[in-house]
């Protein structure tokens, strides 16, 4: 059941990374945490262990925005907090 989730970010990454690209960062990150919240959700709510792993693998799939994530963030720091920003990730 666990595994399922990186399945899922493996499969997107890439594909979230061309759609920042594309429509740029923050609608693609709002995109993801809407996504995230209906996928955990959906996890919750899941009455057999088939639909549980389907909402696993699409909270990986929405959760695959962390490269959109480190982008960003180095898009709105500068050299003097780039350091402690990461970190905070």
């Amino acid at each position: 059941l666990l595994s399922i989730l990186y399945v899922g970010q493996l499969v997107s990454i890439p594909l979230w990374g061309l759609l920042a690209d594309r429509w740029g960062r923050r609608p693609v990150l709002i995109l993801g945490l809407v996504g995230l919240i209906v996928s955990v959700a959906g996890f919750g709510v899941a009455p057999t262990y088939f639909w549980a792993l389907v909402a696993r693998f699409l909270w990986g799939v929405l959760c695959g925005n962390t490269g959109v994530v480190k982008a960003y963030l180095s898009e709105i720091t500068d050299s003097t907090n780039t350091g402690r920003a990461f970190g905070l990730l």
